[in-house]
């Protein structure tokens, strides 16, 4: 039996699924299973993971909240799933935080040795990499600028519009060197002849605006937030490495949001961590178009003899890689 989406299944239901195919196993055993295979096992391979990404001169970086049960008498809170991909590794990585202040995501940034951190406007980000100590430049998200003038477009029209059409023209040069598949620094070089007057357009576009559209309306907003992120949203200028946007991230954040509408909670603080490894894994299997039946019905036999040194090995990439090879001997 295959259960392909499991990790969108909550445990209740899976116990369901278990019975009509004739097995009994109650929910408490899942939820053992599912503990101990995650902290016992999986996480040196997300720890792992993690260690990759964060090596890397560019990381992403975006949260997605997560309803959690309390301890015992103390209700529901909610809690985080913040993730991390770079665009030289094949996986991302989850970690589970109580809230989301930088306190609490700042023990996850240690030892990241990232030049750029690509994120949204969320301040908590840049206190969280002061306070691990990080030297980084915070890059910005065209795609949540591009999303809010869209979504302003009804009130602001033609005007709203303009912004669209320049901010499109900012990807069609991104395009370009993605077919011809040109260097970083060939890249850099396209981004600033031809992006630089672009981005002129566009932030001088912003001035006056107050006296044709409200503060608080979709247009205002759209305008607010360009404003206050500019310098961030000019770092694709500094490196030819750094992205446009941070759509990976938010593109790993998907699959939590469909799990949202299946599950209501989180069953405690020890089970968000698992949730976090668990979707490490899996996530990381998808981008790197590995089985994860295969995958984990393997790395989960041997995972704890696994010599440590080359835990590296049972990352999803590198492990599809080593059958390949295998196969081919």
């Amino acid at each position: 039996m295959r259960f392909p989406r499991a990790t969108r299944l909550p445990l209740y239901r899976q116990e369901e699924v278990f019975q009509q195919a004739g097995l009994w196993i109650p929910r408490q055993t899942l939820c053992d299973w599912v503990l101990k295979c995650a902290i016992l096992l999986l996480r040196p391979i997300a720890d792992e993971l993690m260690r990759q990404i964060g090596a890397g001169p560019v990381m992403g970086l975006d949260d997605t909240r997560l309803k959690c049960r309390g301890k015992k008498g103390t209700g529901y809170f909610q809690a985080y799933l913040w993730t991390f991909v770079n665009p030289d590794v094949l996986g991302a990585v989850y970690r589970f935080t109580p809230g989301r202040s930088a306190e609490q995501l700042q023990p996850h940034l240690e030892g990241v040795g990232a030049r750029y951190l690509i994120g949204d406007a969320y301040a908590g980000n840049i206190a969280a990499a002061r306070e691990a100590g990080l030297d980084v430049v915070h890059g910005g998200c065209w795609a949540h600028v591009l999303r809010y003038f869209r979504e302003a477009e009804k009130e602001g029209g033609q005007f709203a519009r303009l912004f669209v059409s320049d901010i499109g023209a900012l990807y069609a040069i991104e395009r370009e060197a993605d077919e011809a598949k040109v260097d970083a620094l060939t890249r850099l070089e396209e981004r600033r002849a031809r992006g630089r007057p672009i981005l002129a357009r566009i932030f001088g576009r912003t001035f006056a605006w107050k006296e044709a559209f409200s503060s608080s309306g979709k247009m205002g907003k759209a305008i607010k937030y360009l404003r206050n992120s500019r310098e961030a949203l000019k770092c694709f200028l500094l490196d030819g490495r750094v992205p446009l946007d941070n759509n990976s991230c938010e593109n790993a954040i998907r699959p939590v949001a469909i799990g949202r509408k299946n599950f209501l909670f989180a069953g405690s603080e020890r089970g968000g961590e698992a949730a976090a490894i668990v979707y490490s894994v899996i996530e990381s299997c998808r981008r790197a178009e590995v089985d994860r039946w295969e995958y984990l019905s393997d790395v989960l036999v041997r995972v704890a003899t696994h010599p440590a040194s080359k835990i590296a090995d049972l990352l999803p990439a590198r492990w599809a890689e080593l059958r390949a090879t295998e196969a081919q001997d």
